[in-house]
């Protein structure tokens, strides 16, 4: 007589284990960690609650999500698309494939935006001028994708005036949802169209930021699966990925207070020739910023040096 035994519902220990292999064998090198991302988006845990109850059961609701997200990130659709979020500058992003995900590269536009604040606060501080509050400051951030840097700035500059553009529909749709719910929405100026065209009239600015497209539209196709998933507008331009670069550097001129600055993310590789995109444009200071890798990752350029602050190589 055969005894039938009723099934133990899987623990979240062994099904890490078993979702963790997948992973690897799919060829992902994180794979633990996204495994571990997955398991506690579904089951609506924090990673360190879930690994607290390393051996506790699941409910079969929380399995099926884990499994519909897993195969998703199986077939190398981005972690953070497959949990619809992503942390940038502490804050908690919305995503989609309507946008590019924020990189902790671009976190050295943001962190150079605030050291030229800084140093423009206390130089005018220092003269005794109105000027000296981050009131003042008036900040552009062209092609915005999901908001990440223009929500990070009005972040940290509560009282500043920012405008944020958009060619994208879809995209401005998720930045302003971000922009609403990190509690910025009343800051941001959200314009739809080409680079600086849309706010040309809102000009002249203190600081335009960008991270446009840079990657070389020849890299198509060579690059990690992921890469798929996103909006190719976002990530490829034409002429060695510096089409875009280009635009915007020769839009931004004519747009930018006389002590004003342009901050531009840039890909590895082009730092001698946006530098030489800058100063033919006519900037007369040109320097560059690395990331913590020690790449020259931002684009500096204005009509005289920083007064004071960090300071980055000479393009």
């Amino acid at each position: 007589m055969t005894v039938a035994t009723e099934q133990m519902p899987a623990s979240a220990g062994a099904v890490l284990q078993r979702a963790t292999a997948r992973l690897r064998r799919a060829g992902i090198d994180t794979a633990r960690l996204d495994a571990e991302v997955l398991l506690a988006h579904a089951s609506g845990m924090t990673r360190t609650r879930l690994m607290a109850l390393d051996g506790a059961p699941l409910s079969d609701s929380a399995l099926s999500a884990f499994e519909a997200g897993l195969v998703r990130r199986v077939r190398r659709e981005p972690l953070a698309y497959v949990i619809g979020r992503q942390e940038f500058w502490s804050l908690d992003f919305e995503v989609t494939p309507a946008v590019l995900i924020p990189r902790p590269e671009t976190e050295r536009v943001v962190e150079t935006a605030l050291s030229l604040v800084s140093a423009r606060i206390a130089e005018a501080g220092q003269a005794g001028s109105a000027a000296a509050s981050a009131t003042a400051v008036r900040v552009a951030d062209a092609g915005t994708g999901s908001g990440c840097i223009a929500i990070a700035l009005a972040h940290e500059l509560p009282g500043a005036a920012v405008w944020a553009t958009d060619a994208s529909a879809a995209a401005l749709v998720i930045a302003r949802r971000n922009a609403v719910r990190l509690g910025v929405a009343d800051h941001i100026q959200f314009a739809r169209g080409d680079l600086l065209a849309p706010i040309a009239a809102a000009a002249p600015f203190d600081l335009i930021c960008s991270n446009p497209p840079y990657v070389a539209e020849a890299q198509m196709g060579s690059l990690q699966p992921e890469l798929s998933y996103e909006p190719a507008a976002a990530l490829f331009a034409a002429n060695d990925g510096l089409a875009v670069i280009r635009r915007l550097i020769n839009q931004a001129p004519a747009l930018l207070a006389p002590t004003g600055w342009l901050l531009v993310e840039i890909g590895c590789g082009q730092a001698s020739e946006v530098s030489g995109l800058a100063r033919a444009a006519g900037f007369a200071h040109v320097e560059l910023r690395d990331d913590y890798a020690g790449i020259a990752r931002v684009l500096v350029a204005g009509n005289r040096r920083p007064p004071t602050g960090e300071r980055g190589g000479e393009g």
